[in-house]
């Protein structure tokens, strides 16, 4: 699980594993024809056979191979499992509690603590915070209950837990648990409270010592042989390695998740790696490499936003960085003001009157032309500088100006807006869990003897959510690819299905409206009624959600579709 640098791949130890991979990437479903999406319905979408621990799980998708994993999975498999197998087999003599501190003090790299082990056991063992070999560990670890002053908070106990590693450097519990929490947070090895003192805490005892409260440690935590995949230490250490090595792992961005995704292998096929500006304006968005996370997140591996096709990754990045900073605001203020010429504030006409007066400077000039109103004679007409010709360019450009703001606001006014409804549908789930579980009550109380329900036969709101809110976020992109597109018949055609599916979407939004309206009390009826029509419509949203970016594929692929980012 090392880093590999710009090659975007990662290498299985065993060949077999490996070889696994390799079939799988060679077959004729990957080099058939791709659906982007991620839909219910994606056929290009396949996980290998589970006969290794290494496979089981791994889903092969347009030009990539990844796997979702669960903070906890990855902990278990790339550090406790790791810790397992030197002790299995090349160093017994060594307990679990010493072989994590050691992994994790070489960044888990399994080699590394082979050979620093063999090369100078005891040099290693120092640095690693592990007592000499012969060392007297009488009197360490924990102390239940016993008087004790502690000489960090200077406090007399009758009754409290105390700990010590085998230094014999004793002090309260609560003192312990506030310091092992506050270092905690850097995911690094924890060494003794006594400033002096570089023993390391072992992991199993930091879940001790955070299990604290009113100066006792809580009973199962300390029974505890060794430590698991919810060990808190552990779950910092996994964080700090994952942002070392985010060519290789990649947290999901959606909001409250902490699962995250492993890039195993990327084909490029045509691709010239050599020149990274032609690569980075690549326009094959089949390229896109988009994976979901185990809770059913989709999100592009490189750039990390949500899926954002039909969009390549240099679009969305200059599309976000557009919204963000203020260029729309200077385009703005250069539509709809003109600076004072003496000290150059922005000023905005409110009024027919051209003898203008700045409020800064109070420097009193000409609308028309700027210069000083002093030049100008009492009428309007009589202006000595105007020009027709100047005039007419100065509103020209203007004009110019106006409509390239109107055109962004219009492209972004849709995609906020959908944005907008993106976060409405995912309050919905909770309403639609709670509709759910009013119809299957209402149907028990019917005792209808031939009808046998499951939620099974209600899974199909669940799924049309799920096909609702990936509409409204390609829907939502959409956009943004067609803010960027030039004028051409093709590009209308796309707009054409962008049509469609916005149809389509809004359809299905508005039977859940329905449903959740709290004047239909009757909510079975609703739901049995409107069945057929809501499955019909989710399969019909991922059907045109597919053709929409299938057509911007082909588009852009044959030229017929591209860019003016100028």
């Amino acid at each position: 699980m090392s880093d590999q640098g710009d090659d975007y791949s990662f290498e299985f130890e065993d060949s077999d594993e490996n070889s696994l991979v390799d079939s799988a990437l060679s077959s004729d479903d990957r080099d058939s024809e791709n659906e982007f999406t991620g839909g219910a319905s994606s056929t290009n979408v396949r996980t290998l056979p589970s006969s290794s621990n290494s496979s089981e799980g791994v889903v092969i998708k347009n030009s990539i191979v990844y796997k979702p994993w669960t903070l906890k999975d990855f902990i278990q498999k790339f550090f406790l499992d790791e810790a397992i197998s030197l002790k299995e087999m090349q160093l017994p003599q060594c307990d679990i509690d010493e072989l994590l501190i050691m992994l994790h003090y070489k960044n888990w790299q399994k080699e590394d603590v082979i050979n620093d082990y063999y090369d100078d056991l005891e040099r290693f063992r120092t640095r690693c915070g592990l007592p000499e070999i012969q060392s007297n560990k009488k009197d360490s670890g924990l102390l239940l209950g016993t008087r004790f002053s502690c000489l960090i908070c200077v406090e007399d106990y009758d009754n409290i837990d105390t700990y010590s590693l085998s230094c014999h450097h004793r002090y309260c519990i609560n003192c312990y648990q506030k310091y092992v929490d506050v270092s905690n947070r850097n995911g690094q090895l924890i060494r003794c409270i006594q400033s002096n003192c570089n023993l390391s805490i072992p992991h199993k005892d930091v879940s001790t010592l955070q299990s604290a409260s009113n100066g006792h440690i809580l009973e199962s935590e300390a029974k505890k042989p060794v430590p698991d995949s919810s060990n808190k230490l552990l779950a910092q250490a996994a964080k700090n390695y994952i942002e070392t090595h985010k060519n290789i792992w990649k947290w999901c961005p959606a909001p409250d998740c902490n699962f995250l995704t492993q890039l195993i292998d990327r084909k490029y096929e045509d691709k010239d790696k050599e020149n990274p500006i032609k690569y980075e304006k690549d326009l094959d968005i089949s390229d896109v490499p988009i994976v979901t996370c185990p809770n059913n997140h989709q999100f592009c591996h490189d750039c990390q936003y949500e899926n954002h096709l039909p969009c390549p990754c240099w679009i969305v990045k200059l599309w976000i960085k557009k919204c963000e900073d203020d260029s729309e605001t200077a385009n703005w203020i250069q539509a709809n003001t003109q600076s004072c010429p003496k000290c150059g504030t922005s000023i905005e006409k409110n009024g027919g009157c051209n003898h203008m007066s700045c409020f800064k400077c109070g420097f009193e000039f000409c609308w028309i032309c700027l210069s000083s109103w002093k030049e100008h004679g009492s009428s309007y007409y009589k202006c000595n500088r105007f020009n027709p010709e100047e005039v007419e360019a100065v509103k020209k450009v203007q004009q110019s100006r106006r409509l390239t703001l109107q055109r962004y606001l219009h492209f972004y006014k849709r995609f906020a807006v959908h944005e907008s409804s993106m976060e409405g549908d995912k309050k919905m789930i909770e309403k639609v869990d709670h509709k759910m579980n009013l119809f299957m009550e209402e149907e028990s109380k019917k005792k209808h003897p031939d009808r046998n329900l499951s939620w099974a036969n209600i899974q199909f709101l669940h799924d049309a959510i799920r096909s609702l809110t990936n509409g409204r976020k390609t829907l939502k992109w959409t956009y943004c690819f067609a803010f960027y597109l030039a004028k051409s018949n093709f590009a209308e055609i796309f707009e054409q299905m962008q049509d469609y599916l916005n149809k389509v979407v809004e359809d299905l939004s508005l039977i859940f409206e329905e449903l959740n309206n709290k004047k239909n009390k009757n909510n079975s009826d609703i739901i049995i009624k409107r069945k057929k029509e809501i499955i019909n419509l989710s399969d019909l949203i991922v059907k045109r959600q597919n053709l929409l970016i299938e057509c911007a594929q082909s588009g852009l692929n044959q030229g017929l579709l591209y860019f003016e980012t100028s």
